[in-house]
């Protein structure tokens, strides 16, 4: 058996979009038929040119599109914990009747497939993502989500599929490894960027096009022309000027294309060849220019919708490259001692990954717990005032972020309770009682037969250190 032509035309998107799904669904079905015909094999391509671009690609060329999934994913992870854990995200969708549902997910599949010039295109890899796995079932969606979210740090998440592993295995000896590489990146971008559209779709949410360039550079080209001849859609024509814009990035940064207009250097008159911004090059950036025109516009003007050059130049930033540097924040010292690293046998829950994050959020006020209060009654943060109290407490709340102590929650609830009740005697046992059963999966009743040990001299030093970083005169936040 083979399989189907997934590059074949379908119908319009924009104007037809169930019909589009529809023929996409249809030639995604060959996955159910592998186990009772056979995988097929992915073989190489005819043609000699793309053969040897297939040939020549590295591990390294995928760096680009693994930062960019990493991005989408940690977008998703900021966003929906807050909404899973407080909102009831999960119970929100179920309540939604199975038509809205589908409307949601056909919405996002649309969305995902103009988010970048190579998204639709990964859809081949990914036979799960149709409205009926999706918006008919109340609890995939939801399932799904929280595989996203509940993953701590940069870790990249990955959804195996039996059948289309399957059908890479069968085709590994024909293709370059980087390439399947590259195609499993596919699917995880595929799949992230539909989870993320969902949500939006759900909270009447947008965002702008995420554009990167992660093929090569003839396909690019060849993906730039095809949306130029069949779009009808203001808002995909501005997608494509950003196509090429990236692409001009990508290309500048090797070395190969004007910054301003996109001429390549092979282009140019013999003699000639592309010279770089003297700024940008003393600290190491590739920033060039075909003629001395093109480089004066992009210093008044800027290109392709970045601001002037003479605002963004590597000699202006101190050395940073605007087009690739990552604002980052130092985190601050309280922060990065309070939170220890979590036991390799220890998965924090996303409550407990929600406190955390509410107890590191603002970078002036540091309580040492929240307590969930039910709508409209906000949050209270308790601060020790003590600072021996705050000490014991600090010590048992690191034992029990690491490794999910049951005695070392037991010792966080009594000492909680204890000073909760002196000054919010409204909120009461049971919400309190509630929060860490929740947070650390485990019977209150049952943690409190477990010893905890005495904390050792080293966790008291570095447990007062904490206590002493924060204003102890406060006591509510």
């Amino acid at each position: 058996m083979s399989l189907p032509d997934f590059n074949r035309i379908r119908p319009n998107k924009h104007t037809h979009r169930s019909s589009w799904n529809e023929s996409w669904e249809k030639d995604l079905k060959v996955y159910d038929t592998f186990r009772r015909l056979g995988t097929p094999i992915i073989r190489s391509p005819k043609s000699a040119i793309l053969a040897s671009h297939i040939r020549d690609l590295k591990d390294s060329d995928l760096d680009v599109m693994r930062g960019e999934i990493l991005q989408l994913q940690s977008d998703i992870r900021e966003n929906a914990l807050a909404l899973l854990v407080v909102n009831g995200f999960a119970q929100q969708w179920a309540d939604l009747s199975s038509a809205k549902r589908t409307e949601h997910v056909l919405e996002a599949l649309f969305k995902a497939s103009i988010a970048g010039p190579d998204l639709e295109g990964y859809r081949r890899w990914c036979p799960d993502m149709t409205v009926g796995a999706l918006g008919r079932q109340p609890s995939h969606y939801p399932k799904l989500l929280k595989e996203v979210v509940d993953v701590e740090g940069q870790m990249l998440k990955t959804f195996p599929h039996p059948a289309v592993e399957a059908l890479w295995s069968a085709s590994a000896d024909d293709h370059n490894a980087v390439l399947i590489q590259r195609w499993k990146l596919g699917r995880t971008y595929f799949v992230s960027m539909v989870v993320w559209r969902v949500l939006l779709s759900f909270y009447g949410g947008d965002e702008g096009v995420r554009v990167v360039m992660t093929g090569t550079e003839r396909s690019d080209r060849e993906r730039s022309r095809q949306l130029v001849s069949l779009t009808e859609d203001t808002e995909e024509k501005r997608l494509i000027a950003r196509i090429k814009h990236a692409r001009l990035v990508r290309d500048a940064e090797e070395g190969k294309t004007c910054w301003g207009c996109g001429t390549r250097e092979d282009s140019l008159p013999s003699g000639r060849t592309l010279q770089a911004c003297s700024g940008c090059k003393k600290a190491n950036q590739r920033v060039f220019y075909c003629s001395r025109e093109c480089q004066k516009r992009d210093w008044k003007l800027g290109v392709g919708g970045d601001p002037p050059h003479k605002e963004t130049c590597a000699k202006i930033l101190g050395g940073k490259d605007f087009r690739t540097a990552v604002p980052s924040v130092a985190p601050h010292a309280y922060v990065s001692k309070m939170i220890p690293q979590s036991d390799p046998g220890f998965r924090r829950s996303l409550e407990l990954q929600h406190q955390i994050r509410l107890l590191t959020m603002k970078a002036d006020v540091h309580p040492d717990y929240l307590l969930s209060v039910d709508y409209p009654d906000p949050d209270i943060g308790l601060i020790f005032p003590d600072v021996e109290l705050a000490t014991q407490f600090i010590c048992a709340r690191t034992r029990a972020f690491r490794s999910g102590d049951p005695g070392a929650v037991y010792i966080l609830y009594t000492l909680l309770d204890m000073w909760f009740s002196n000054f919010t005697p409204s909120t009461g046992k049971f919400n309190l009682r509630k929060q860490l059963e929740s947070e650390f999966g485990l019977d209150m009743d049952e943690a409190a037969n477990y010893i905890c040990e005495e904390p050792t001299e080293a966790e008291l030093k570095e447990a007062s250190e904490i206590a002493l970083l924060s204003n102890r005169k406060l006591a509510l936040v």
